[in-house]
């Protein structure tokens, strides 16, 4: 199975990626019938991948990415594997607390690449209907 197709990305689906590796599109495999590629600053996206390295840069994105999350979506945050030759302090505890701390719930490992690992986050089914109807007052 191509890792488009792992990831959720569907025919139709409005996706998002968050500092990508130069060659992850590659990896990726082609996209399905109408499916589109957007930014983080869309709403109602129904897959986004955020590529972090450090706590610092998790801390930075999960918050603007649950926004535009839609209640059906997947969020994935993927972080730099031990031997990668990236320097990271982010491990899978840390993706895990800080997705459970904005509510989502963890479903899923992936292996992106020789590279990178990910952890799928959805909303839960209970909290749907809340999430569809959420505003961020500032």
């Amino acid at each position: 199975m191509d890792l488009t197709r792992r990831l959720g990305i569907r025919p139709g689906g409005r996706f998002a990626f968050s500092d990508p590796p130069v060659r992850f599109r590659d990896d990726l495999g082609p996209l399905p019938e109408s499916a589109v590629e957007l930014s983080l600053g869309d709403d109602d996206l129904s897959c986004i991948v955020l590529f972090v390295k450090t706590r610092s840069d998790l801390s930075t994105a999960l918050g603007p990415a649950v926004r535009v999350l839609a209640a059906d979506g997947a969020l994935w945050i993927a972080w730099p594997k031990q031997l990668s030759g990236y320097a990271t302090d982010v491990s899978a505890e840390v993706v895990q607390a800080a997705g459970l701390k904005h509510g989502l719930l963890d479903t899923r490992r992936l292996s992106l690449n020789d590279g990178w690992t990910a952890t799928r986050f959805i909303v839960r089914l209970d909290d749907r209907e809340a999430w569809s109807k959420r505003s961020f007052d500032e």
